[in-house]
């Protein structure tokens, strides 16, 4: 799952100074994803935001790639792509090993379809 969730976490951005209710915010939703069985995958200190005016806002981690225990294993790569694409958020790269994922697929049962 990848997603501009647009909360602040120390976990995914350490340097950063939170805001009063950036911390629970952020944690909230770690916590859950992670009860759920969810894994970031973000680098820490690795930035997913660069403001358009940097003098207002410096840059930060609100963009998360999250995955659950059976793709956390498939995942070989999460990376950044700094080049600038005309957007304030940077393009996230999850190289996924797409030799090891077999999807389950239903068989019709073809006595209650006829």
């Amino acid at each position: 799952m990848v997603s501009s969730f647009n909360v602040h976490t120390i976990i995914t951005d350490p340097m950063r100074v939170l805001l009063h209710s950036e911390p629970r915010t952020g944690e909230l939703y770690m916590r859950t994803a992670a009860l759920q069985g969810h894994k970031i995958l973000n680098t820490p200190g690795i930035h997913t935001r660069f403001s358009n005016n940097p003098m207002l806002h410096r840059p930060s981690t609100i963009d998360y790639t999250l995955a659950n225990a059976s793709m956390f294993t498939k995942v070989s790569r999460w990376r950044d792509i700094t080049q600038r694409t005309g957007s304030d958020h940077i393009v996230i790269v999850t190289e996924i090993n797409s030799k090891e994922i077999h999807l389950a697929r239903l068989v019709p049962d073809w006595d209650k379809i006829k």
